[in-house]
């Protein structure tokens, strides 16, 4: 009985958290909305181009790879890049 009152204890106490780190973190537990149609990268050379994506990944760290829609492929550090889903003109 012991045993099935602190399951239940911890499962309570866990929403709890969650529901608080949600609402006052002002984050979302399951974020699906990362969909990004154009990527703005500064090259070393100190130039900015917008590219237009295929694809990117985000790995653990700095690093995104994009992949544009002319099938190239780019690892830029994350304070180089800037992900978007509207073409700025």
């Amino acid at each position: 009985m012991k045993t099935k009152f602190s399951i239940v204890m911890i499962v309570v106490i866990l929403l709890i958290m969650v529901t608080v780190y949600c609402v006052f973190g002002n984050k979302m537990i399951f974020d699906f909305n990362q969909r990004f149609n154009y990527a703005y990268v500064v090259w070393p050379d100190g130039r900015t181009e917008c590219l237009e994506l295929a694809g990117w990944k985000d790995y653990d760290g700095e690093q995104i790879q994009i992949k544009t829609t002319e099938g190239e492929v780019y690892l830029f550090s994350s304070y180089n890049c800037v992900l978007a889903v509207e073409k700025r003109s």
